[in-house]
Protein backbone atom coordinates (compact mmCIF):
# COMPACT_ATOMS: atom_id res chain seq x y z
CA UNK A 1 0.00 0.00 0.00
CA UNK A 2 2.65 2.43 1.13
CA UNK A 3 4.31 2.50 -2.32
CA UNK A 4 1.42 2.98 -4.66
CA UNK A 5 -0.14 5.58 -2.11
CA UNK A 6 2.96 7.35 -1.40
CA UNK A 7 5.54 6.69 -4.03
CA UNK A 8 8.23 5.10 -4.46
CA UNK A 9 10.90 7.86 -3.96
CA UNK A 10 9.80 8.30 -0.46
CA UNK A 11 12.18 6.42 1.95
CA UNK A 12 9.13 5.92 4.86
CA UNK A 13 6.94 4.08 1.98
CA UNK A 14 9.66 0.91 1.65
CA UNK A 15 9.58 -1.84 3.95
CA UNK A 16 10.98 -1.52 7.19
CA UNK A 17 12.55 -3.99 9.38
CA UNK A 18 10.56 -3.53 12.88
CA UNK A 19 7.27 -2.95 13.40
CA UNK A 20 5.83 0.59 13.78
CA UNK A 21 2.42 2.03 15.05
CA UNK A 22 1.12 1.42 11.87
CA UNK A 23 1.56 -1.80 10.80
CA UNK A 24 0.26 -2.83 14.32
CA UNK A 25 -2.78 -0.72 13.45
CA UNK A 26 -3.30 -2.26 9.98
CA UNK A 27 -2.52 -6.06 12.10
CA UNK A 28 -5.44 -4.97 14.55
CA UNK A 29 -7.85 -3.79 11.50
CA UNK A 30 -7.29 -7.41 9.95
CA UNK A 31 -8.06 -8.84 12.88
CA UNK A 32 -10.98 -6.67 13.18
CA UNK A 33 -12.16 -7.19 9.26
CA UNK A 34 -11.62 -11.26 10.13
CA UNK A 35 -13.91 -11.33 12.70
CA UNK A 36 -16.78 -9.21 10.78
CA UNK A 37 -16.12 -11.71 8.34
CA UNK A 38 -16.57 -14.49 10.42
CA UNK A 39 -19.24 -13.17 12.10
CA UNK A 40 -21.05 -12.06 8.59
CA UNK A 41 -20.72 -15.37 6.82
CA UNK A 42 -22.19 -17.61 9.97
CA UNK A 43 -25.73 -16.33 8.97
CA UNK A 44 -24.84 -17.35 5.05
CA UNK A 45 -23.76 -20.40 6.11
CA UNK A 46 -26.78 -21.65 7.75
CA UNK A 47 -29.05 -19.79 5.32
CA UNK A 48 -27.21 -21.86 2.45
CA UNK A 49 -27.60 -25.32 4.53
CA UNK A 50 -31.05 -24.35 5.87
CA UNK A 51 -32.33 -24.11 2.14
CA UNK A 52 -30.59 -26.83 0.70
CA UNK A 53 -31.73 -29.02 3.40
CA UNK A 54 -35.36 -27.69 2.94
CA UNK A 55 -34.47 -28.88 -1.43
CA UNK A 56 -33.29 -31.83 -0.12
CA UNK A 57 -36.39 -32.75 2.14
CA UNK A 58 -38.80 -31.63 -0.73
CA UNK A 59 -37.00 -34.02 -3.51
CA UNK A 60 -37.35 -36.96 -0.72
CA UNK A 61 -41.44 -35.97 0.11
CA UNK A 62 -42.22 -35.79 -3.84
CA UNK A 63 -40.21 -39.51 -3.81
CA UNK A 64 -37.46 -38.26 -6.80
CA UNK A 65 -39.36 -36.15 -8.39
CA UNK A 66 -36.63 -33.18 -7.89
CA UNK A 67 -33.69 -34.30 -9.70
CA UNK A 68 -30.14 -33.78 -8.45
CA UNK A 69 -29.81 -31.29 -10.79
CA UNK A 70 -32.34 -29.07 -9.69
CA UNK A 71 -31.25 -29.74 -6.33
CA UNK A 72 -27.42 -28.25 -6.93
CA UNK A 73 -28.71 -25.34 -9.35
CA UNK A 74 -30.92 -24.19 -6.29
CA UNK A 75 -27.73 -24.54 -4.42
CA UNK A 76 -25.33 -22.86 -6.49
CA UNK A 77 -27.67 -20.14 -6.93
CA UNK A 78 -28.37 -19.08 -3.59
CA UNK A 79 -24.49 -19.92 -2.61
CA UNK A 80 -23.90 -17.40 -5.16
CA UNK A 81 -25.91 -14.25 -4.83
CA UNK A 82 -25.07 -14.86 -0.98
CA UNK A 83 -21.13 -14.77 -1.80
CA UNK A 84 -22.40 -11.93 -4.08
CA UNK A 85 -23.88 -9.78 -1.02
CA UNK A 86 -20.91 -10.81 1.09
CA UNK A 87 -18.15 -9.55 -1.13
CA UNK A 88 -20.06 -6.70 -1.68
CA UNK A 89 -20.08 -5.29 1.51
CA UNK A 90 -17.18 -6.80 2.41
CA UNK A 91 -15.51 -4.47 -0.38
CA UNK A 92 -17.07 -1.31 1.37
CA UNK A 93 -14.75 -1.98 4.33
CA UNK A 94 -11.61 -2.23 1.79
CA UNK A 95 -10.16 1.52 2.65
CA UNK A 96 -9.54 1.06 6.35
CA UNK A 97 -6.46 -1.17 5.00
CA UNK A 98 -4.64 1.26 2.88
CA UNK A 99 -5.19 3.99 5.26
CA UNK A 100 -4.08 2.44 8.03
CA UNK A 101 -0.66 1.20 5.85
CA UNK A 102 0.33 5.02 5.46
CA UNK A 103 -0.32 6.21 9.31
CA UNK A 104 -3.86 8.19 8.18
CA UNK A 105 -6.46 5.66 10.16
CA UNK A 106 -9.93 5.62 8.40
CA UNK A 107 -12.97 3.49 10.93
CA UNK A 108 -14.65 0.73 9.49
CA UNK A 109 -18.00 3.55 9.22
CA UNK A 110 -15.80 6.09 7.31
CA UNK A 111 -15.00 3.51 4.44
CA UNK A 112 -18.53 2.79 4.67
CA UNK A 113 -19.50 5.97 3.95
CA UNK A 114 -16.86 6.91 1.60
CA UNK A 115 -17.79 4.47 -0.93
CA UNK A 116 -21.08 4.99 -1.04
CA UNK A 117 -22.80 4.57 -4.12
CA UNK A 118 -19.27 2.41 -5.97
CA UNK A 119 -20.05 -0.74 -4.36
CA UNK A 120 -20.73 -2.38 -8.00
CA UNK A 121 -17.75 -0.48 -9.47
CA UNK A 122 -16.21 -1.77 -6.27
CA UNK A 123 -17.09 -5.25 -6.91
CA UNK A 124 -16.44 -5.63 -10.50
CA UNK A 125 -12.79 -4.00 -10.30
CA UNK A 126 -12.27 -6.28 -7.31
CA UNK A 127 -13.57 -9.29 -9.57
CA UNK A 128 -11.93 -8.60 -13.01
CA UNK A 129 -8.37 -8.01 -10.76
CA UNK A 130 -8.71 -11.12 -9.00
CA UNK A 131 -10.81 -13.99 -11.05
CA UNK A 132 -8.38 -14.37 -13.50
CA UNK A 133 -5.41 -15.88 -10.64
CA UNK A 134 -8.42 -17.99 -8.84
CA UNK A 135 -10.01 -19.60 -12.95
CA UNK A 136 -6.53 -19.86 -14.48
CA UNK A 137 -5.07 -22.35 -11.45
CA UNK A 138 -8.34 -24.12 -11.91
CA UNK A 139 -8.38 -25.08 -15.56
CA UNK A 140 -4.63 -26.14 -15.31
CA UNK A 141 -5.29 -28.34 -12.20
CA UNK A 142 -8.68 -29.50 -14.17
CA UNK A 143 -6.35 -29.77 -17.87
CA UNK A 144 -3.74 -32.09 -15.89
CA UNK A 145 -6.02 -34.10 -13.58
CA UNK A 146 -9.18 -33.99 -14.88
CA UNK A 147 -12.51 -33.31 -12.26
CA UNK A 148 -12.56 -36.08 -9.94
CA UNK A 149 -14.76 -36.40 -7.46
CA UNK A 150 -11.64 -37.26 -4.61
CA UNK A 151 -8.83 -36.08 -5.82
CA UNK A 152 -5.47 -38.69 -5.07
CA UNK A 153 -3.08 -36.88 -2.19
CA UNK A 154 -0.22 -36.43 -4.83
CA UNK A 155 -2.89 -34.78 -7.14
CA UNK A 156 -4.08 -32.54 -4.26
CA UNK A 157 -0.46 -31.87 -3.21
CA UNK A 158 0.25 -30.60 -7.38
CA UNK A 159 -2.60 -28.72 -7.59
CA UNK A 160 -1.66 -27.02 -4.29
CA UNK A 161 1.64 -26.55 -6.07
CA UNK A 162 0.04 -25.04 -8.87
CA UNK A 163 -2.19 -22.72 -7.18
CA UNK A 164 0.14 -20.91 -5.13
CA UNK A 165 1.80 -18.89 -7.41
CA UNK A 166 -1.41 -17.19 -8.36
CA UNK A 167 -2.98 -16.72 -5.10
CA UNK A 168 0.45 -14.75 -4.10
CA UNK A 169 0.46 -12.96 -7.60
CA UNK A 170 -3.60 -12.15 -7.13
CA UNK A 171 -2.58 -11.45 -3.30
CA UNK A 172 -0.83 -8.50 -4.42
CA UNK A 173 -3.01 -7.56 -7.24
CA UNK A 174 -5.40 -7.32 -4.43
CA UNK A 175 -3.46 -5.39 -2.44
CA UNK A 176 -2.69 -2.74 -5.58
CA UNK A 177 -6.36 -2.76 -5.42
CA UNK A 178 -7.79 -1.61 -2.41
CA UNK A 179 -4.47 0.87 -2.48
CA UNK A 180 -6.14 2.63 -5.60
CA UNK A 181 -9.49 2.26 -4.42
CA UNK A 182 -8.29 4.23 -1.83
CA UNK A 183 -6.85 6.70 -3.76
Amino acid sequence: HRLVLLGHDRPDARIGYSIRASEWLYLWKGFVFILIMFLISIPTIVLIALIGGVVGALGTAAEGNVSAPVFMVVITGVALVANVFLYGFVLRFNLVFPSAAIGKPMGFGESWRRTRGNTWRLFVIAFVTVFPFMVFPMLISAALFGFQQIPSIENQVLSSLIHTPFWILGLCVGISFWSWAYR
